[in-house]
């Protein structure tokens, strides 16, 4: 809003002030033409400390009169951990559908406050229908606490979520135990993981694996892989995130160690595969020279002979010879599969998911927090903090969006930055979905999250 009037409220023994939102309606018959709408009545507070827009003290904050809250009428969804463990991109929230809403959200980051370059967060409101998918092209599976308490699977595509039934199937991918990125499903005979989309390059989700149930022998079908494959052994300690993995970057899961990982790689571009051990020497290299190079339609069986020491990898069922080790594998070891440039590979007679659907773009208004250059940031472009500022970070992220059918409201920080706009959605967009577009940090956010359908303030 660029003008407004306002008054000193005895109640509230503060200045409350009211905004036009400008903006001009599709045309309808019989409804005679504007220009503007008026906003919420906003509380108006001096802040006495730095600027958003330099290193200087004072400052106005506008916030939503308390009252409103009486408005609420009913918790559509709320939940401490939105987001979870999906990867970056939108996360619809069904049930949080409306054009009367207010919605509360609060992003801190695991153990730091909000570091510099955290990308940006926000919600989209009033955009049209997007089911959430478990795709690896940035789809997710929502699984968030709605307001009623319940942990709900919203959707189910490329396949059917691990059920408890197949949990126990030694053979088959942890449905827990892989990388964020990685999606694992199942079949009536199977399990699949897959890393996304094969490119030629190293992306999307390079550096990551995903564990089998059991350490016993097992076997694998390749359908799709990108640059690299790594088939063997892990101990469960490897983080499958490879967040923390160590060794040169790219961090390939060969380095971890010592006596961490016990790998068949397929060498891309090499004319026989590899054997990667991570206990000196192969662990400070790509693998020692091993077997044949493997390939998308090829079947890898990974089998321990026993006392222990010993490990054998078959490429169609042929025999690529055995592996002494220096060291016996530790009690704690899983079958592990880990490819970069993306791919799919499945267990016993998995059958691959089916092609992903183009990914869905929700549409509607956008509201976001959004990292800037040299730690500034600011909402929907309002600043909050200005660049090369030595001010202390903020420990979390505050936005609050108010939706009233045609116009948008937006206040973050508290109020330190407020944003408005008048919005005609198309009849039927009146989806929400959050969304995160990670920056350079790899912290992940953690989204506490309210929204309430709203009421009218008339009798």
């Amino acid at each position: 809003p660029s003008e407004g009037h306002g008054y000193f409220s005895q109640l509230l023994n503060k200045f409350v002030w009211f905004g036009w939102i400008g903006g001009t309606p599709p045309p309808e018959n019989g409804v005679p033409p504007w220009d503007s709408v008026i906003s919420v009545a906003r509380v108006v507070e001096y802040d006495p400390g730095l600027s958003t827009v330099g290193d200087f003290y004072g400052m106005v904050r506008f916030t939503p009169v308390p009252s409103l809250t009486a408005l609420r009428r009913r918790l559509l969804f709320v939940s401490t951990d939105a987001w979870g463990s999906h990867p970056p991109g939108v996360l619809p929230i069904p049930s949080a559908a409306g054009n009367c809403l207010d919605i509360e959200i609060n992003v801190t980051f695991e153990g730091s406050v909000v570091p510099a370059d955290f990308g940006s967060i926000g919600v989209s409101i009033l955009g049209d229908s997007c089911p959430p998918s478990t795709t690896a092209s940035g789809g997710m599976v929502h699984r968030a606490q709605s307001a009623q308490g319940h942990h709900r699977n919203m959707h189910e595509s490329a396949g059917t979520p691990i059920s408890n039934a197949n949990q126990n199937k030694e053979n088959d991918f942890d449905p827990a135990a892989h990388g964020p990125n990685v999606v694992v499903t199942s079949s009536a005979n199977g399990s699949a993981a897959s890393w996304g989309p094969v490119t030629a390059g190293l992306d999307p989700s390079c550096n990551q694996v995903a564990f089998l149930s059991s350490g016993a022998n097992y076997t694998v079908k390749v359908p799709s892989a990108g640059q690299w494959m790594d088939i063997g052994w892990c101990s469960s300690s490897v983080d499958p995130s490879g967040a923390n993995w160590i060794g040169p970057a790219p961090k390939y899961l060969g380095f971890q160690g010592p006596n961490k990982a016990w790998l068949y790689r397929n060498n891309h571009g090499g004319d026989s595969g590899l054997f990667k051990l991570s206990t000196p020497p192969s662990n400070q290299s790509q693998g020692l020279p091993y077997g044949r190079v493997y390939a998308p339609r090829d079947t890898v069986t990974a089998r321990r002979l026993p006392p222990g020491d010993r490990l054998e990898f078959l490429v169609n069922n042929v025999s690529q010879g055995v592996i002494q080790l220096p060291l016996a594998m530790p009690t704690d070891v899983v079958g592990c599969v880990a490819v970069c440039g993306g791919g799919i590979i499945v267990t016993g007679d998995g059958k691959a998911p089916p092609p992903s659907p183009p990914p869905c773009t929700p549409g509607g208004t956008l509201v976001s927090i959004s990292a800037g250059a040299a730690g500034s940031f600011g909402l929907n472009g309002v600043p909050l903090a200005p660049q090369g500022s030595a001010r202390p970070r903020p420990s979390t992220l505050t936005l609050r969006v108010l939706v009233d059918r045609s116009v948008v409201e937006a206040f973050a920080q508290g109020g330190r930055a407020t944003w408005a706009r008048m919005m005609f959605p198309n009849s039927g967009q009146n989806e929400t979905a959050l969304l995160w577009t990670q920056g350079a940090s790899t912290l992940r956010p953690v989204f506490s999250v309210r929204v309430w359908e709203m009421g009218t303030g008339y009798a």
